[in-house]
């Protein structure tokens, strides 16, 4: 005859005690079932916060990476009003040396 444990649940109600059988190999199953869920359970808590905290710091990234572009925009339209500046001042430059070589021709024994 197989070895059968008994449960019994009492209540503080005043209700009737109710018992339950069950065999050792149900009980390991049960032990074994619930340590797997239990492992599972954690191993998901685990990953879930693990990737919270993942998509944190990406956002802070993100954030971090928005500013430096920003930044680098800022740098860009600055070197590109620069630019246009020096292009300004070429052609200004360019006038004056078309201006004074025409001077020259019109003018050949003054310079």
């Amino acid at each position: 005859m197989r070895k059968r444990i008994s449960f019994v649940v009492l209540t503080n109600s005043g209700s009737r005690q109710k018992q339950f059988c069950a065999s050792r190999a149900m009980l390991c199953w049960i032990t074994g079932l619930a340590a797997v869920l239990l492992g599972l359970s954690s191993y998901l808590v685990y990953d879930y916060f693990r990737l919270k905290t993942g998509v944190l710091l990406i956002e802070q990234r993100d954030q971090e990476l928005s500013g430096i572009l920003a930044s680098q925009r800022e740098e860009i339209q600055a070197q590109r009003r620069q630019i246009s500046d020096f292009s300004n001042d070429i052609n200004t430059l360019k006038d004056r040396l078309l201006a004074l070589n025409q001077f020259e021709k019109k003018n050949p024994g003054h310079g």
